[in-house]
């Protein structure tokens, strides 16, 4: 009998599936019409739409689980999957730090100017950098609407780069990642 199989709906970086059913499960990143048809277990990418449609394609699946930091299953027919007995869970938590460590680089991206001063560069007109402020995320204050998981890890790494959080959230809980006020 072959192992049980697992689709990606969507993009999914086959070296990023590890865990205790690889070896029991085989993972499929790019499923064809047989594949779908033999899917126990479906990786469902924030983009994948799952309507009546892909679950006829999946006559055999029990779980679809939703990745990502966002966790929305807007586009999964959550009621149809229900009916059929099939579970659909969330991961709540997944990809959090590379969120966190993206904001933190799109904020220094800005202070530092990393784009205006990338054009004299290329162009050979190193002096003309000096024309162009710039500035030290160090003693910066930063805004933080939303202080969940990811919220709250931009904070942490605010704090280390030497920032002032300012942070609001709609259910008020204890900072729990740093020790440092607000």
């Amino acid at each position: 009998m072959p192992d049980p199989t697992v689709v990606a709906l969507g993009s999914v970086d086959p070296a990023l599936v590890r865990g205790p059913p690889w070896g029991q499960a085989a993972f499929v990143p790019h499923p064809g019409p047989d594949d779908l048809a033999a899917a126990v277990g479906a990786i469902v990418r924030a983009d994948a739409v799952v309507d009546r449609d892909a679950l006829d394609r999946m006559p055999n699946c029990r779980v679809l689980a939703r990745t990502g930091v966002g966790v929305g299953v807007d586009l999964v027919d959550v009621a149809e999957a229900t009916a059929r007995g099939m579970a659909v869970v969330v991961t709540p938590g997944s990809g959090s730090q590379a969120v966190a460590d993206g904001v933190l680089g799109m904020a220094l991206h800005l202070v530092k100017r990393f784009g205006p001063l990338n054009r004299p560069v290329r162009e050979g007109q190193w002096a003309r950098r000096a024309e162009i402020p710039v500035g030290d995320l160090s003693g910066a204050r930063i805004g933080i609407i939303g202080y969940d998981r990811v919220g709250r890890r931009v904070g942490v790494l605010a704090e280390a780069s030497g920032m002032r959080v300012l942070a609001h959230d709609r259910s008020p809980r204890p900072r729990t990642l740093s020790t440092a006020p607000i």
